[in-house]
């Protein structure tokens, strides 16, 4: 597991529930390796670190390189959430991103079959913000769910954008208006087969079940959180040589992920 979050960022990977006074431990331990000619450490050290002394502030460059921050006090600064505010730390934003970079083949394979062409996803990028900022910049006409993470107590949702939704029903891209019960259930095999790959993505955490889906016209109605609450929004795009279109993912904080700080 850890290991392949490793792979997949190209350095360490920061558990979600990390601590700083865990961090000053890790280096410490990494200045007495050091003095001790520990083979491995010094392997590690040289990576990051070229000089022959090596002191306390050395070693917590040198960590936070192999976490994948430029310093330490850039490490400190994104690791701890100050206590009056209920937010995603860097390192779970991290978590959150590595979990739908690897939905991302499976959403490639999944709108290759439905745009019959070949598509490909990737995560473009995670952010916090408000619900009300979400659903005011969802595209007109809209094309989006919401289901139940069985893991959180709360909703989510995801939207299909307008471009996309136009090529998966072959649509007059003039066509403004709600989806027709017909195109809804043409929809619907979508939907439940991007839900399928997060599942399985999800899984990589701890087991969880996205279930109860309902397809939605209008943004207001996708009420899976108060519009001032805190989310998580994650912006897949799939693309072909003809079209690109986002498929963004909206996770409550409050009530919802905040649940998993623990993994």
């Amino acid at each position: 597991y850890d290991t392949a979050w490793e792979i997949l960022f190209g350095h360490k990977f920061l558990r979600g529930d990390a601590s700083l006074e865990h961090l000053k431990k890790q280096a410490k331990k990494l200045v007495r390796a050091f003095g001790d000619g520990d083979a491995v450490v010094l392997e590690r050290i040289r990576e990051h670190w070229g000089r022959e002394t090596f002191s306390l502030n050395d070693a917590q460059f040198v960590l936070a390189r192999e976490y994948g921050f430029d310093s330490w006090p850039k490490l400190v600064a994104k690791l701890e959430v100050p206590d009056d505010r209920i937010e995603m730390s860097r390192p779970q934003l991290l978590v959150l991103e590595g979990i739908h970079d690897r939905a991302c083949a499976g959403m490639g394979r999944l709108f290759s079959r439905h745009l019959r062409a070949e598509a490909w996803c990737d995560t473009i990028f995670v952010d916090q913000t408000t619900y009300g900022d979400v659903v005011g910049s969802l595209s007109l006409p809209c094309s989006a769910c919401s289901f139940a993470v069985d893991t959180m107590s709360s909703r989510a949702a995801l939207d299909i954008a307008t471009p996309l939704a136009t090529a998966l029903l072959d649509r007059n891209s003039d066509v403004e208006q709600p989806l027709t019960p017909q195109e809804r259930a043409a929809m619907e095999p979508i939907f439940l087969g991007v839900l399928g790959e997060l599942q399985q993505a999800w899984a990589l955490l701890l087991p969880t079940v996205l279930s109860d889906m309902q397809i939605l016209n209008e943004p207001s109605r996708l009420q899976i959180t108060r519009p001032e609450s805190l989310v998580v929004l994650i912006g897949l795009e799939v693309c072909t040589p003809q079209i690109a279109g986002l498929v963004p993912v909206v996770y409550p904080v409050p009530d919802g992920l905040v649940d998993l700080r623990p993994h």
